[in-house]
């Protein structure tokens, strides 16, 4: 007994991991990539069409009565920075998810309706930045100028979408 498990061993021994073959990445892909980190680091990037998209720059203050940029103290691109410096597109939702709050509506004022399935609005959002470990509430247009987000793209309107269904 003690021989045949003296001869397991030593075949076991005798017997070399087998080496794995590297995969072949195509270089095309390796370019896919490249742009993809380019994008959501908001840089500059060539897309696939080779169209030059520009890089990601804080828009305008707002011209609220609230002078939302005063709140901040400064630290816009400071916030800037730190959100595009995150790289990852999921990461960067997660953290626009985490500042949009969404609140019954305090008030409805009648109308006639043509329809009684007609909505109406049922939410109010409020945006919240982080100065300093306050949180400091902004109108939506300086939020989406403070981000360097732009209105047409949906993608403010898909986020408090997905917060509705949520919470």
């Amino acid at each position: 007994l003690l021989f045949q498990v003296e001869i397991l061993v030593s075949r076991k021994a005798d017997i070399s991991p087998k080496k794995k073959k590297e995969k072949w990445k195509s270089p095309t892909l390796n370019i896919r990539e490249k742009r993809k980190l380019r994008r959501n680091k908001g840089s500059p990037y060539i897309s696939d069409k080779k169209q030059v998209n520009k890089e990601c720059f804080m828009g305008p203050p707002c011209h609220c009565k609230a002078n939302c940029r005063e709140l901040i103290n400064g630290k816009e691109a400071l916030i800037f920075n730190a959100v595009w410096d995150m790289g990852d597109y999921n990461a960067h939702n997660a953290y626009l998810f985490g500042c949009i709050k969404a609140q019954a509506t305090k008030r409805r004022y009648p109308k006639k309706r043509t329809h009684s399935d007609d909505s109406r609005r049922s939410f109010s959002y409020m945006y919240q930045v982080n100065v300093d470990g306050v949180e400091v509430t902004v109108c939506r247009d300086e939020f989406l100028a403070l981000h360097g987000l732009q209105n047409s793209r949906g993608r403010l309107q898909h986020i408090q979408k997905m917060i509705t269904n949520v919470g």
